[in-house]
């Protein structure tokens, strides 16, 4: 090669140098009793004459192996990257030496490789006859190496798929009826109808039905089927109209065991797969089916669930979900279709109630339960589901151990019988055990009140040291003053005492602890506590996260309105604190929402109404790019009240991709990227929720659920 190129040029020094800074590197073929060896030579060493080669890759092709040898500054390593990606190849220059490209990998050349790559014409030869593949020398080489890397990565992967697959073959096939029920049953259905007009459209039974004082968005029956519906106006529904994912299960026995598939159904209307079609009639929804889940549970109690993902980022298939998702969330209603094949797969239990109630509970965690604490049968068979159901959500109990229902419920036979007749909540379940320690017997109104608005003993641990009667009586006259549910005036009165007492009142007096309009002495309490309080806890945050109000400042953009809603960022710190202790929720107390304004992960806005732009209402979670990862109102929850505002969120969010810079874009995805790996971390750690509505879920699909991306 040397003696060629030199032939070319040997007239002038200049002229031959600038020839061979045509090309970026020059190739030597050689084959050494079947290995074929590719030495790699830069401009430079063609130009001094140099023997030793940048890189030797060796090609043993009948082995399917290749391995590169550096040999550049007198060091010697071996790689077994891909040619495309050895490291400094060094630098090429046009002819006239105006441009400079410095290259520190092959596929940086990207197409024009074929101009930069020199080898003889023999050398070439043998490289297509000999690898069995067109193109240039280098085309060549990556076609021959990309072949022999996925040939043993599908080797490799076939091990590791064959007992999967195998797993797989055991999972029956779903049936049709069962899909069905799935989407008439468990899907959310409507009544769609005309503002003024008396009749209506179901979705599920698909008749025409007579409607009295039908209100938008809001719950009914539906007169025909008497299903539960939602009453939808036409002139008022989102034109995307599209049903909440549904989950349902089914359990199939097979001869090793038994198999759960859960199954995600949502109808989409005005859709043709994912386009919009206005002109689709709301009769002739899109209706859309996964399998979310594949759980086989052997006869020897081992379990190997699979859900939908990608394998190394390379993949999408069923792959294992080693959390077990089914033994620790229900997996949405059971089929009771195929009961008789479980009733005779399970002749001596109580699990094929769980089919023939239909019941929103883990098939799998039931029956391992029920072989550990042969009492949970009996719990089933009197009805007691709600309470088999958190029972099964625990890590179980001493008391379970009992043979008879009442000791292993704690309770005694009479209080059993009160039990299920009450309805047998886990809340009444709670009552009448506090009952039972205490000696005493609830009026049975008061259990009921109690139990309709989830109100547990522990909620009535910070009131007033009266009689719960008289607590359930002042309860029920505040509702009427007030306004407010039984649930929000337990929270409302907590705080309010609590005030109180930091505010030096007296609140051994009773025309204190109990006064006269509860919302209202709340409100003067807040006011009174909040005027230094605010300023001293926000000065504490400010020396804290130094960096967080000036990032504050920065999201002045993120103001919107519309004629009902309002996003209005907070101005400082002192904003964001009084909007937490005015709602009563967390975001003033915990660090992390600082520390995520410090580094721009997320900022803190606030959803008011437009009539009312000064009056908390919702607190926002958002990132750099709109996602929101939080919406919440008084005491850490969400109320009906929050679906009219969606509409103007989404509208939102497409506004802040309008006005998004390059620096918002980055900021969004490491955001991104920092959710998902908090997710997996509270998912793998099992975190749940310990107070609220949410109490007992876990929290990873709390966030999940309440996490809106933008559009």
């Amino acid at each position: 090669m040397y003696e060629t190129v030199k032939r070319w040029y040997d007239n002038k020094e200049e002229q031959r140098i600038k020839s061979l800074h045509r090309y970026a590197y020059y190739l030597r073929c050689q084959n050494l009793s079947g290995i074929l060896k590719i030495s790699v030579f830069t401009p430079w060493m063609v130009q001094q004459g140099t023997m030793d080669p940048a890189f030797d890759i060796f090609l043993n092709v009948d082995g399917d192996e290749y391995i590169t040898r550096y040999c550049m500054n007198g060091q010697e390593k071996w790689s077994k990257a891909l040619i495309y990606n050895l490291q400094n190849v060094g630098h090429f220059e046009d002819l006239s030496g105006k441009e400079h490209y410095s290259v520190n990998y092959w596929y940086q050349y990207n197409s024009v490789c074929d101009k930069l790559a020199w080898i003889n014409p023999e050398g070439l030869k043998q490289l297509r006859r000999t690898l069995k593949q067109s193109g240039n020398a280098f085309e060549i080489i990556q076609k021959w190496q990309e072949q022999v890397k996925t040939k043993k990565r599908d080797e490799a992967d076939a091990k590791v798929f064959k007992p999967w697959d195998d797993d797989l073959k055991l999972v029956p096939e779903l049936p049709k009826r069962f899909i069905n029920w799935a989407f008439k049953e468990n899907t959310e259905h409507y009544i769609f109808y005309d503002a003024g007009s008396k009749k209506g459209f179901c979705s599920r039974c698909q008749k025409e039905v007579t409607l009295v004082n039908p209100k938008h968005r809001k719950d009914g029956i539906c007169p025909s089927c008497k299903h539960n519906i939602v009453y939808l106006a036409n002139g008022k529904k989102s034109k995307y109209l599209r049903t909440p994912v549904a989950e349902s299960q089914i359990v199939q026995p097979i001869k090793e065991g038994y198999v759960i598939q859960i199954l995600e159904t949502q109808r989409d209307y005005a859709f043709t797969g994912y386009t919009f079609d206005p002109n689709i009639p709301i009769t002739k929804p899109n209706l859309r089916y996964d399998v979310k889940y594949k759980i086989i549970v052997r006869n020897n109690g081992t379990v190997a669930a699979y859900t939908q993902g990608i394998y190394k980022n390379r993949l999408y298939r069923w792959i294992p979900d080693s959390w077990y998702r089914d033994r620790y969330m229900t997996g949405g209603r059971i089929w009771h279709g195929n009961i008789k094949e479980i009733e005779a797969r399970f002749p001596h239990s109580a699990a094929p109630i769980l089919l023939r109630k239909e019941l929103n509970m883990s098939f799998s965690r039931y029956v391992d339960f029920e072989k550990k604490y042969p009492v949970m049968e009996s719990l089933m068979k009197i009805g007691l589901y709600d309470i088999v159901k958190d029972l099964i959500r625990s890590t179980g109990r001493e008391s379970l151990k009992n043979k008879e229902a009442a000791k292993a419920l704690e309770l005694d036979k009479n209080r059993l019988k009160r039990l299920i007749e009450l309805g047998g909540s886990i809340n009444t379940w709670n009552w009448l055990q506090v009952e039972k320690k205490s000696d005493t017997v609830f009026e049975t109104d008061m259990l009921r009140y109690f139990d309709k608005n989830k109100i547990n003993y522990y909620d009535l641990q910070h009131l007033p040291k009266i009689s719960l009667t008289k607590i359930w009586h002042y309860l029920v006259k505040q509702e009427q003053v007030t306004g407010e549910t039984a649930s929000q005036l337990v929270t409302t009165w907590r705080d309010y005492l609590a005030m109180a007492e930091k505010n030096k009142l007296n609140t051994s007096l009773e025309y204190v602890y109990k006064p006269a309009d509860l919302k209202k002495a709340h409100a003067e309490q807040i006011e009174l506590s909040n005027r230094e309080n605010v300023k001293k806890e926000a000065a504490t945050i400010r020396r804290k996260f130094k960096k967080a109000e000036k990032n504050l400042k920065e999201i002045a953009k993120y103001e919107y309105h519309s004629d009902k809603y309002a996003i209005i960022p907070p101005r400082d710190i002192e904003d964001i604190v009084l909007e937490g202790t005015v709602l009563k929720h967390c975001i003033h107390r915990c660090d992390f929402y600082f520390e995520r304004i410090n580094t721009k992960e997320s900022f803190i806005l606030f959803l008011r109404k437009e009539s009312s732009l000064k009056t908390p209402w919702y607190t926002l979670e958002v990132e750099p790019g709109g996602n929101i990862r939080q919406k919440r109102t008084t005491g850490d929850n969400q109320n009906p009240d929050l679906n009219a505002a969606l509409p103007f969120l989404k509208k939102w969010q497409e506004h802040i991709k309008k006005i998004m810079n390059e620096e918002d874009r980055k900021l969004a995805g490491i955001a991104d990227k920092k959710r998902q790996a908090n997710y997996r971390d509270i998912r793998a750690n099992k975190k749940i929720v310990w107070h609220g509505k949410h109490q007992g879920e876990l929290l990873a699909d709390v966030l999940e659920a309440d996490f809106m991306a933008a559009i």
